[in-house]
Protein backbone atom coordinates (compact mmCIF):
# COMPACT_ATOMS: atom_id res chain seq x y z
CA UNK A 1 0.00 0.00 0.00
CA UNK A 2 2.18 2.49 -1.26
CA UNK A 3 2.15 5.87 -3.08
CA UNK A 4 4.89 7.34 -4.96
CA UNK A 5 4.92 10.63 -7.44
CA UNK A 6 4.80 8.33 -10.73
CA UNK A 7 2.38 5.92 -9.28
CA UNK A 8 -0.95 7.67 -7.66
CA UNK A 9 0.40 10.93 -6.57
CA UNK A 10 0.46 12.64 -9.49
CA UNK A 11 -2.68 11.67 -10.50
CA UNK A 12 -3.79 13.67 -7.75
CA UNK A 13 -2.22 16.52 -8.00
CA UNK A 14 -3.82 16.49 -11.37
CA UNK A 15 -6.80 16.21 -9.59
CA UNK A 16 -6.62 19.00 -7.60
CA UNK A 17 -5.69 21.42 -10.31
CA UNK A 18 -8.64 20.43 -12.18
CA UNK A 19 -11.16 19.89 -10.14
CA UNK A 20 -12.69 21.13 -6.93
CA UNK A 21 -11.79 18.54 -4.32
CA UNK A 22 -12.33 21.08 -1.04
CA UNK A 23 -15.88 19.44 -0.46
CA UNK A 24 -15.13 16.04 -1.68
CA UNK A 25 -14.54 13.08 0.39
CA UNK A 26 -11.51 10.38 -0.06
CA UNK A 27 -11.24 7.15 1.58
CA UNK A 28 -7.86 4.79 1.54
CA UNK A 29 -8.09 1.17 1.41
CA UNK A 30 -5.33 0.29 3.77
CA UNK A 31 -4.27 3.66 5.25
CA UNK A 32 -1.48 4.67 2.31
CA UNK A 33 2.20 4.91 2.66
CA UNK A 34 3.90 7.57 1.13
CA UNK A 35 7.56 7.31 0.37
CA UNK A 36 7.95 10.91 0.15
CA UNK A 37 8.59 13.42 2.77
CA UNK A 38 6.61 16.54 2.96
CA UNK A 39 9.85 18.53 1.94
CA UNK A 40 9.82 16.47 -1.44
CA UNK A 41 5.83 16.60 -1.71
CA UNK A 42 5.89 20.70 -1.22
CA UNK A 43 8.70 21.00 -4.36
CA UNK A 44 5.81 18.33 -6.72
CA UNK A 45 2.94 20.40 -5.53
CA UNK A 46 4.75 23.71 -6.52
CA UNK A 47 5.54 22.29 -10.08
CA UNK A 48 2.02 21.11 -10.74
CA UNK A 49 1.09 24.53 -9.71
CA UNK A 50 -0.91 23.15 -6.54
CA UNK A 51 -1.09 25.04 -3.15
CA UNK A 52 -0.25 22.53 -0.39
CA UNK A 53 -0.66 23.10 3.33
CA UNK A 54 3.10 22.06 4.28
CA UNK A 55 2.60 23.24 7.95
CA UNK A 56 -0.45 20.72 7.71
CA UNK A 57 0.86 17.48 7.18
CA UNK A 58 2.72 15.36 9.60
CA UNK A 59 5.30 12.60 8.99
CA UNK A 60 4.72 8.92 9.12
CA UNK A 61 7.56 7.55 11.72
CA UNK A 62 7.26 4.04 10.20
CA UNK A 63 8.13 4.81 6.52
CA UNK A 64 9.78 7.90 7.03
CA UNK A 65 7.64 9.48 4.31
CA UNK A 66 4.70 12.03 4.82
CA UNK A 67 1.44 10.55 6.51
CA UNK A 68 -1.09 10.08 3.77
CA UNK A 69 -4.02 11.31 5.69
CA UNK A 70 -2.20 14.28 6.40
CA UNK A 71 -0.90 14.58 2.91
CA UNK A 72 -4.57 14.33 1.22
CA UNK A 73 -5.74 16.97 3.72
CA UNK A 74 -3.18 19.48 3.41
CA UNK A 75 -4.13 18.95 -0.68
CA UNK A 76 -8.05 19.95 0.05
CA UNK A 77 -9.90 16.94 0.42
CA UNK A 78 -12.47 17.87 3.10
CA UNK A 79 -12.52 14.24 5.03
CA UNK A 80 -10.12 11.27 4.22
CA UNK A 81 -10.66 8.23 6.08
CA UNK A 82 -9.05 4.97 5.71
CA UNK A 83 -10.73 1.52 5.39
CA UNK A 84 -8.76 -1.94 6.40
CA UNK A 85 -9.64 -5.36 7.79
CA UNK A 86 -8.05 -4.24 11.35
CA UNK A 87 -6.78 -1.04 12.67
CA UNK A 88 -3.05 -2.41 12.78
CA UNK A 89 -2.48 0.17 10.49
CA UNK A 90 -4.06 3.25 11.61
CA UNK A 91 -7.27 2.50 10.03
CA UNK A 92 -10.62 4.17 11.31
CA UNK A 93 -12.95 2.56 9.68
CA UNK A 94 -13.05 -1.51 9.86
CA UNK A 95 -14.69 -3.69 7.51
CA UNK A 96 -13.46 -7.09 5.31
CA UNK A 97 -13.87 -6.07 1.69
CA UNK A 98 -14.27 -10.01 1.30
CA UNK A 99 -18.13 -9.85 2.59
CA UNK A 100 -20.95 -9.97 0.22
CA UNK A 101 -23.52 -7.47 2.41
CA UNK A 102 -22.07 -3.68 2.52
CA UNK A 103 -23.28 -1.93 5.77
CA UNK A 104 -25.46 1.17 5.20
CA UNK A 105 -23.09 3.38 6.95
CA UNK A 106 -20.83 2.79 3.46
CA UNK A 107 -23.52 2.56 1.15
CA UNK A 108 -22.58 5.68 -1.72
CA UNK A 109 -20.67 7.24 0.97
CA UNK A 110 -17.16 8.78 -0.63
CA UNK A 111 -16.25 10.71 -3.37
CA UNK A 112 -12.82 9.74 -4.26
CA UNK A 113 -11.76 5.84 -3.36
CA UNK A 114 -7.76 5.02 -3.53
CA UNK A 115 -6.43 1.67 -3.66
CA UNK A 116 -3.24 2.00 -3.54
CA UNK A 117 -2.41 -1.54 -3.46
CA UNK A 118 -4.74 -3.34 -1.51
CA UNK A 119 -7.42 -5.27 -3.34
CA UNK A 120 -4.92 -7.38 -4.74
CA UNK A 121 -4.87 -8.97 -0.88
CA UNK A 122 -8.37 -9.48 -0.63
CA UNK A 123 -9.32 -13.49 -1.73
CA UNK A 124 -12.68 -12.62 -3.13
CA UNK A 125 -12.05 -9.62 -5.53
CA UNK A 126 -15.44 -9.81 -7.36
CA UNK A 127 -17.25 -8.89 -3.99
CA UNK A 128 -13.92 -6.39 -3.17
CA UNK A 129 -14.88 -4.74 -6.72
CA UNK A 130 -18.37 -4.76 -5.84
CA UNK A 131 -18.53 -3.38 -2.33
CA UNK A 132 -16.24 -0.29 -3.95
CA UNK A 133 -18.70 0.40 -6.84
CA UNK A 134 -21.33 0.27 -3.95
CA UNK A 135 -19.18 2.89 -1.98
CA UNK A 136 -18.79 5.47 -4.44
CA UNK A 137 -21.17 8.39 -5.05
CA UNK A 138 -22.64 8.83 -8.56
CA UNK A 139 -19.89 11.16 -9.72
CA UNK A 140 -17.33 10.11 -8.00
CA UNK A 141 -13.94 8.49 -9.00
CA UNK A 142 -12.08 5.31 -8.10
CA UNK A 143 -8.29 5.34 -8.58
CA UNK A 144 -6.97 2.06 -8.66
CA UNK A 145 -2.63 1.07 -8.32
CA UNK A 146 -2.28 -2.52 -8.21
CA UNK A 147 0.05 -5.72 -9.35
CA UNK A 148 0.20 -6.06 -13.18
CA UNK A 149 3.88 -8.26 -13.05
CA UNK A 150 7.04 -8.97 -11.62
CA UNK A 151 5.10 -9.36 -7.96
CA UNK A 152 4.93 -12.95 -7.44
CA UNK A 153 3.29 -13.32 -3.66
CA UNK A 154 3.04 -9.87 -3.20
CA UNK A 155 -0.86 -10.19 -2.57
CA UNK A 156 -3.39 -13.21 -3.94
CA UNK A 157 -3.46 -11.45 -7.94
CA UNK A 158 -1.44 -9.89 -10.40
CA UNK A 159 -4.25 -8.07 -12.17
CA UNK A 160 -5.10 -8.05 -16.11
CA UNK A 161 -6.38 -4.72 -17.07
CA UNK A 162 -9.59 -6.02 -19.06
CA UNK A 163 -10.92 -7.21 -15.55
CA UNK A 164 -10.76 -3.37 -14.13
CA UNK A 165 -11.85 -2.25 -17.26
CA UNK A 166 -14.97 -4.96 -18.22
CA UNK A 167 -16.39 -4.40 -14.39
CA UNK A 168 -16.21 -0.89 -14.59
CA UNK A 169 -17.77 -0.33 -17.86
CA UNK A 170 -20.34 -2.94 -16.96
CA UNK A 171 -21.28 -1.22 -13.55
CA UNK A 172 -22.29 2.39 -14.55
CA UNK A 173 -18.87 3.82 -14.91
CA UNK A 174 -16.91 5.82 -17.44
CA UNK A 175 -13.27 4.43 -17.59
CA UNK A 176 -10.88 7.02 -17.86
CA UNK A 177 -7.44 5.98 -17.67
CA UNK A 178 -6.21 2.39 -17.94
CA UNK A 179 -2.51 1.59 -18.17
CA UNK A 180 0.28 -0.48 -16.58
CA UNK A 181 3.25 1.68 -15.27
CA UNK A 182 6.72 0.35 -14.90
CA UNK A 183 9.44 0.51 -13.00
CA UNK A 184 12.20 1.47 -15.03
CA UNK A 185 14.63 1.17 -11.75
CA UNK A 186 13.56 -2.24 -10.92
CA UNK A 187 14.44 -3.82 -14.29
CA UNK A 188 16.98 -6.55 -12.86
CA UNK A 189 16.70 -9.29 -15.57
CA UNK A 190 19.17 -11.77 -15.77
CA UNK A 191 18.48 -11.82 -19.68
CA UNK A 192 21.49 -9.56 -20.90
CA UNK A 193 20.82 -10.01 -24.83
CA UNK A 194 18.99 -11.78 -27.35
CA UNK A 195 21.43 -14.53 -27.94
CA UNK A 196 20.72 -15.30 -24.11
CA UNK A 197 16.77 -15.58 -25.22
CA UNK A 198 18.22 -18.17 -28.11
CA UNK A 199 19.86 -20.66 -26.75
CA UNK A 200 20.45 -23.84 -26.63
CA UNK A 201 20.50 -25.28 -23.38
CA UNK A 202 17.48 -25.09 -20.95
CA UNK A 203 17.54 -22.53 -18.31
CA UNK A 204 15.37 -23.13 -15.72
CA UNK A 205 15.40 -21.27 -12.28
CA UNK A 206 14.07 -22.41 -8.95
CA UNK A 207 12.44 -20.09 -6.71
CA UNK A 208 11.38 -20.57 -2.65
CA UNK A 209 7.75 -19.05 -3.39
CA UNK A 210 7.13 -19.22 0.46
CA UNK A 211 10.07 -17.03 0.82
CA UNK A 212 10.16 -14.39 -2.69
CA UNK A 213 7.91 -11.66 -3.44
CA UNK A 214 8.26 -10.61 -6.60
CA UNK A 215 10.99 -12.39 -9.79
CA UNK A 216 13.41 -10.39 -12.04
CA UNK A 217 12.18 -7.85 -14.87
CA UNK A 218 9.92 -5.00 -14.87
CA UNK A 219 7.37 -4.42 -12.13
CA UNK A 220 4.56 -3.12 -13.63
CA UNK A 221 1.55 -1.40 -11.94
CA UNK A 222 -1.89 -2.13 -13.16
CA UNK A 223 -3.56 1.72 -13.02
CA UNK A 224 -7.31 2.45 -13.33
CA UNK A 225 -8.97 5.79 -13.05
CA UNK A 226 -13.06 5.48 -13.84
CA UNK A 227 -16.02 8.10 -12.69
CA UNK A 228 -19.06 6.46 -11.69
CA UNK A 229 -22.34 7.81 -13.93
CA UNK A 230 -25.41 6.16 -12.35
CA UNK A 231 -25.92 2.76 -9.90
CA UNK A 232 -27.08 -0.10 -11.39
CA UNK A 233 -30.25 -1.88 -9.94
CA UNK A 234 -27.83 -4.58 -9.32
CA UNK A 235 -24.20 -5.73 -9.88
CA UNK A 236 -23.34 -6.89 -13.10
CA UNK A 237 -20.33 -9.66 -13.67
CA UNK A 238 -18.54 -8.36 -16.87
CA UNK A 239 -17.88 -10.43 -20.17
CA UNK A 240 -14.54 -10.14 -20.95
CA UNK A 241 -14.65 -7.38 -24.52
CA UNK A 242 -11.03 -8.49 -25.36
CA UNK A 243 -12.40 -11.70 -26.70
CA UNK A 244 -15.82 -10.96 -28.02
CA UNK A 245 -15.69 -7.62 -28.87
CA UNK A 246 -16.48 -4.33 -27.71
CA UNK A 247 -19.38 -3.30 -29.99
CA UNK A 248 -22.12 -5.58 -28.87
CA UNK A 249 -24.60 -4.41 -30.50
CA UNK A 250 -22.71 -4.69 -33.72
CA UNK A 251 -22.32 -8.50 -33.09
CA UNK A 252 -26.10 -8.87 -32.32
CA UNK A 253 -26.24 -7.67 -36.23
CA UNK A 254 -23.63 -10.02 -37.10
CA UNK A 255 -25.57 -12.70 -36.21
CA UNK A 256 -28.77 -11.61 -37.20
CA UNK A 257 -27.53 -11.68 -40.75
CA UNK A 258 -25.37 -14.66 -40.07
CA UNK A 259 -28.22 -17.30 -38.66
CA UNK A 260 -30.78 -15.25 -40.99
CA UNK A 261 -32.93 -13.87 -38.09
CA UNK A 262 -33.26 -10.57 -39.66
CA UNK A 263 -35.04 -11.92 -42.91
CA UNK A 264 -38.17 -13.77 -43.62
CA UNK A 265 -36.97 -16.73 -45.14
CA UNK A 266 -34.83 -17.47 -42.20
CA UNK A 267 -34.80 -21.91 -40.99
CA UNK A 268 -32.83 -22.83 -38.65
CA UNK A 269 -31.69 -25.85 -37.17
CA UNK A 270 -30.86 -26.83 -33.64
CA UNK A 271 -28.26 -29.93 -33.14
CA UNK A 272 -28.86 -31.75 -29.97
CA UNK A 273 -31.44 -32.32 -27.29
CA UNK A 274 -29.78 -32.03 -24.10
CA UNK A 275 -29.89 -29.03 -21.83
CA UNK A 276 -27.68 -26.73 -23.98
CA UNK A 277 -30.03 -27.34 -26.84
CA UNK A 278 -33.21 -26.06 -25.25
CA UNK A 279 -30.86 -22.97 -23.06
CA UNK A 280 -29.72 -21.96 -26.75
CA UNK A 281 -33.53 -21.57 -28.03
CA UNK A 282 -34.29 -19.73 -25.10
CA UNK A 283 -31.65 -17.17 -25.31
CA UNK A 284 -32.41 -17.19 -29.25
CA UNK A 285 -36.04 -16.64 -28.68
CA UNK A 286 -35.26 -13.19 -26.76
CA UNK A 287 -33.86 -11.88 -29.93
CA UNK A 288 -35.90 -8.89 -31.43
CA UNK A 289 -35.83 -10.45 -34.74
CA UNK A 290 -36.97 -13.82 -33.16
CA UNK A 291 -40.24 -15.62 -34.86
CA UNK A 292 -41.37 -19.08 -33.50
CA UNK A 293 -41.25 -20.41 -37.43
CA UNK A 294 -38.31 -19.62 -37.97
CA UNK A 295 -36.84 -22.77 -35.85
CA UNK A 296 -37.83 -25.71 -38.09
CA UNK A 297 -36.34 -28.25 -35.66
CA UNK A 298 -34.48 -29.79 -33.04
CA UNK A 299 -32.13 -32.65 -34.68
CA UNK A 300 -30.06 -35.76 -33.80
CA UNK A 301 -28.64 -38.58 -35.10
CA UNK A 302 -30.69 -41.18 -37.70
CA UNK A 303 -29.43 -44.37 -34.85
CA UNK A 304 -30.41 -42.51 -31.81
CA UNK A 305 -33.05 -44.43 -30.41
CA UNK A 306 -33.60 -42.67 -26.89
CA UNK A 307 -34.64 -39.00 -28.66
CA UNK A 308 -37.60 -37.67 -27.48
CA UNK A 309 -40.37 -36.76 -30.42
CA UNK A 310 -41.05 -33.52 -29.25
CA UNK A 311 -38.79 -30.88 -27.02
CA UNK A 312 -40.23 -27.35 -26.20
CA UNK A 313 -43.10 -27.78 -28.97
CA UNK A 314 -40.88 -28.60 -31.97
CA UNK A 315 -40.28 -31.82 -33.27
CA UNK A 316 -37.27 -33.96 -33.01
CA UNK A 317 -36.56 -35.36 -36.09
CA UNK A 318 -33.24 -37.24 -37.56
CA UNK A 319 -30.61 -36.04 -39.14
CA UNK A 320 -31.23 -37.13 -42.57
CA UNK A 321 -34.36 -34.91 -42.23
CA UNK A 322 -32.23 -31.79 -42.43
CA UNK A 323 -32.31 -30.77 -46.04
CA UNK A 324 -35.53 -31.58 -46.55
CA UNK A 325 -37.03 -29.92 -43.91
CA UNK A 326 -35.42 -26.40 -45.52
CA UNK A 327 -32.72 -25.93 -43.02
CA UNK A 328 -30.60 -23.29 -44.05
CA UNK A 329 -28.89 -22.83 -40.64
CA UNK A 330 -27.66 -25.74 -38.26
CA UNK A 331 -26.59 -25.08 -34.88
CA UNK A 332 -24.30 -27.36 -33.23
CA UNK A 333 -25.08 -27.41 -29.12
CA UNK A 334 -23.36 -30.98 -29.07
CA UNK A 335 -20.30 -32.20 -30.65
CA UNK A 336 -18.29 -35.03 -30.33
CA UNK A 337 -16.15 -37.56 -32.26
CA UNK A 338 -18.88 -38.68 -35.14
CA UNK A 339 -20.46 -35.16 -36.31
CA UNK A 340 -18.10 -33.60 -38.32
CA UNK A 341 -18.07 -36.54 -40.40
CA UNK A 342 -22.13 -37.13 -40.06
CA UNK A 343 -22.62 -33.51 -41.42
CA UNK A 344 -20.45 -33.30 -43.80
CA UNK A 345 -22.90 -33.35 -46.54
CA UNK A 346 -25.06 -30.73 -45.50
CA UNK A 347 -22.24 -28.25 -46.16
CA UNK A 348 -22.49 -29.29 -49.92
CA UNK A 349 -26.36 -29.27 -49.52
CA UNK A 350 -25.73 -25.32 -48.72
CA UNK A 351 -26.35 -25.67 -45.30
CA UNK A 352 -24.57 -23.42 -43.34
CA UNK A 353 -23.15 -24.88 -39.74
CA UNK A 354 -22.60 -22.93 -36.67
CA UNK A 355 -21.18 -23.74 -33.35
CA UNK A 356 -22.90 -22.71 -30.12
CA UNK A 357 -20.63 -20.94 -28.76
CA UNK A 358 -19.72 -18.89 -32.21
CA UNK A 359 -22.66 -16.15 -31.03
CA UNK A 360 -22.82 -17.45 -27.04
CA UNK A 361 -21.59 -14.57 -26.09
CA UNK A 362 -23.56 -12.14 -28.32
CA UNK A 363 -26.77 -13.65 -27.40
CA UNK A 364 -26.45 -13.50 -23.79
CA UNK A 365 -27.85 -10.27 -22.87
Amino acid sequence: MGLLIHCGLQDFFREAVHRDISDKSLLMLGRQVISHTRAELYVFARRFGVPLDYAGMTDNPKSGGADSVSFFRALGFREVRALDISSYEGADILFDLNQPTLPESLREKFDYILDGGTTEHVFDYAQALRNIAGMMRPGGRVFHYIPASGQVNHGYYTLSPSLLGDFYAANGFRVERLDIILKKDSYTSPVQSMTDCLTTEPDYRFFNFRDTEGLPGYVGTLRCIATKENTPAAPENPKQTHWYGADESLLREMWAVDCGLAGPEAAIGIWGTGPDATKFLQILSKHPDFAREKVKAFFTYDDHAGAPANLAGYPVLRGRDIVARGVRVLFLTAMDPQLPGALRPLTAAGVKILRLNDYWMALQR
